[in-house]
């Protein structure tokens, strides 16, 4: 967590509310909001605004004195709103539950900028005022990072519509997870926004056609933590202006073709077909572009398809199973984070074998508690990392099929599909991050 700025100290004292404040909710360019109420209030409050950079933290609610200024949902900005310079105290909170509580001092007419992120259990606060980074002359802007992602250090890219990153230099480099980069200055005005793994310029995290950066101006850019293996998505902050949502143009999908090992399944989104899959195939990472999609495949000629809304920064498994002449359709959302401890993986078992009713997922013989019925996927467990049998079993108990020494790699997420059928089973692992 950055350093208290000037104005802030650690302050756990109550005192009386003078004043209540409402914000509203928001996560694209909110207005800024006044104050309400009455008595002692000064023509040139300062302001605060909150950017819930959490993913499994849920609702935030802020409250200053134990006045509510705003709840956020996880990715949600506020605009400003407006409070008093004095010392006060801050809370966030969770279904009522206080997670976080600092003393605040604002200077008179300053704008606060509070960055939540981390986990409910281990909930951090980022908090600066935005006057204490100078401003650049006309035709400049002062720009840096801050990681809220799990995805390791980044590179943030500021440049023209079609500039190719591979010749061109980031504007910040190897920003760590949950760091602030240093400020770099760069012209004003549109650019195109890219966020890259750092060191690799092919694996674009987060592409924005446009964004303006204005002329004389300061802003701090948060990416955001995703379920995503890999895409990102971020909130643009102004200096003492708007914030801003910038979501990423795609989900991902990957195909699994779960039918016997002879039946041809070719996946299809909207009116694109592409390259058909052999029974327990996979087909490599597809990018969809985000809003509603038919997504599915063709199977014997027919289209086999289903409406769905592809939502920004979100992977997804669409699984085509069951008998060739009778397929069925399923969709799974994935939870492509790693896990929370570095010596473990995430694994969870797929059953589409058919006949078999439930499947039960077993590690160096130890049931996982893992259990999933027949056309679903079950929860993820955790498993320690390094080489391990897999098995899985049926309602009765007996081994249906297993698969010996794997080796499961540190921070991957792993699915393990049953196919075929109770009488010729066949496992298939596959790492999804």
């Amino acid at each position: 967590m950055a350093d208290l700025p000037q104005h802030f100290e650690q302050d756990t004292r109550t005192s009386t509310t003078r004043r209540k404040l409402l914000g509203a909710m928001g996560a694209v360019a909110l207005t800024p909001l006044g104050m309400a109420g009455c008595g002692g209030s000064r023509d040139e409050p300062a302001s605060i605004r909150f950017v819930n950079a959490t993913l499994d933290a849920g609702d935030l609610t802020a409250q200053l004195d134990g006045a509510t200024l705003a709840t956020l949902q996880p990715g949600d900005a506020t605009g400003f709103i407006g409070i008093e310079d004095k010392s006060q105290t801050l809370r966030i909170k969770a279904e009522g539950v206080t997670l976080l509580e600092r003393g605040i001092d604002p200077g008179r007419k300053s704008h606060v900028t509070a960055v939540l992120h981390g986990s409910a259990s281990s909930l951090q606060l980022a908090v600066f005022e935005d006057e204490t980074e100078g401003k650049p002359g006309g035709g400049e802007c002062k720009v840096r990072l801050f990681n809220g992602s799990d995805n390791g250090s980044l590179d943030l890219f500021l440049t023209s519509p079609n500039a190719d990153i591979s010749v061109v230099p980031p504007a910040v480099s190897a920003t760590a997870e949950l760091q602030f980069s240093s400020y770099v200055q760069v012209s004003s005005g549109s650019r195109r926004l890219r966020v890259a793994r750092n060191g690799d310029r092919n694996d674009v995290r987060l592409d924005v056609a446009s964004v303006e950066l204005p002329s004389a101006g300061v802003v701090t850019v948060v990416v955001l933590p995703t379920r995503s293996a890999r895409l990102l998505q971020a909130v643009m902050l102004v200096h003492e202006g708007s914030s801003t949502k910038l979501a990423n143009p795609f989900g991902r999908t990957v195909f699994v073709n779960a039918m016997a090992s002879t039946a041809m399944a070719a996946p299809r989104i909207d009116t694109t077909v592409r390259p058909a899959l052999a029974g327990g195939g996979t087909s490599e990472v597809v990018n969809v572009a985000t809003g509603d999609r038919a997504l599915g495949f063709v199977v014997n000629g027919g289209a086999l398809t289903e409406q769905r809304t592809v939502a920004a920064a979100t992977d997804t498994t669409c699984v085509v199973y069951g008998d060739a002449g009778s397929p069925q359709l399923t969709f799974v959302a994935d939870d492509n984070r790693s896990s929370a401890v570095a010596t473990q993986v995430k694994l969870r078992l797929g059953n589409f074998g058919v006949g078999v009713t439930t499947a039960t997922l077993l590690v160096d013989l130890a049931s996982t508690g893992a259990t999933a019925a027949y056309g679903a996927v079950s929860a993820y467990v955790q498993v320690n990392v390094g080489e391990r049998d897999l098995a899985v079993t049926g309602g009765t108990g007996a081994t249906l099929a297993s698969l010996a020494d794997q080796a499961l790699v540190a921070e991957g997420v792993y699915t393990l599909f049953l196919l075929g059928t109770a009488g010729t089973p066949q496992l298939v692992l596959r790492r999804d991050r």
